[in-house]
């Protein structure tokens, strides 16, 4: 047998032709489809986790609504376009405006207000002094 016969019986048998034995073509084809099916299923996982963040995220966003905090029944108090966050922001005779979950209607300080024991600790985390300096945030709905 020649050199260049054997190269040929050789060729043969790895091409993909009609000489190649079913077996290995069949071995291929479902290799292949197991190949299909598997990033079928990946791109399905990413798709489906991909929701879920998105889900996640829109679930956030709503708890996060300052206008779900109104309609769970807590109210916002301005002063000049401002949020009131402490009553050393205000003093007797200032008008304010309370926001509520369906509008605003304004308001007038009667009285000055007492500082709660509690309120302290809190009104440091908030960024407000013991003199209650910076008693006012800005406005969280223009």
């Amino acid at each position: 047998m020649t050199r260049s016969s054997a190269c040929a019986r050789r060729s043969a048998a790895f091409s993909l032709g009609p000489g190649r034995p079913s077996s290995i073509r069949d071995r291929l084809r479902q290799g292949l489809k197991e190949r299909e099916r598997r990033t079928i299923l990946a791109v399905e996982r990413l798709e489906r986790e991909r929701s879920e963040r998105l889900r996640h995220s829109r679930v956030q966003l709503a708890a996060l609504d300052p206008q779900a905090t109104l309609n769970r029944g807590y109210a916002v108090v301005h002063k000049g376009g401002e949020v009131v966050s402490s009553i050393g922001a205000v003093s007797q005779g200032d008008d304010l405006t309370i926001k509520v979950a369906d509008g605003g209607f304004p308001a007038s300080v009667a009285a000055s207000g007492r500082r709660r024991r509690a309120a302290k600790a809190a009104a440091r985390r908030n960024g407000v002094s013991d003199s209650g300096e910076r008693g006012v945030q800005s406005t969280l709905f223009p």
